[in-house]
């Protein structure tokens, strides 16, 4: 049983990779390898699908967000420029 890994640098993202011992050129991939290599692609499936949905809500959102106002800009400048004060003086006092 082959198992498909994702690769950016193979054709189409997905090669086909056997882990395992390789006795006499041929790799002996054991039943917790397989079940480790799959669980392992299932969760890095399942964490890029979530991405993608969350990215996809975010955008959504945002395309149905009202434009700042000038009021609110200026509030978010403010405290910008207050939390950047705050992690310099944090990083100062640290080391």
């Amino acid at each position: 049983m082959k198992i498909v890994i994702l690769d950016p640098k193979a054709p189409g993202g997905r090669r086909r990779v056997r882990y395992g011992p390789v006795v006499n050129g041929r790799t002996i991939a054991s039943p917790a390898m397989k079940r480790l290599v799959k669980g392992l692609i299932r969760d890095a499936e399942k964490a890029q699908q979530e991405k993608e949905l969350t990215d996809a809500w975010i955008q959504r959102e945002l395309a149905r967000a009202p434009k700042r106002t000038v009021l609110q800009e200026q509030m978010l400048r403010r405290t910008k420029g207050e939390l950047i004060k705050l992690a310099t003086q944090n990083t100062r006092t640290v080391t």
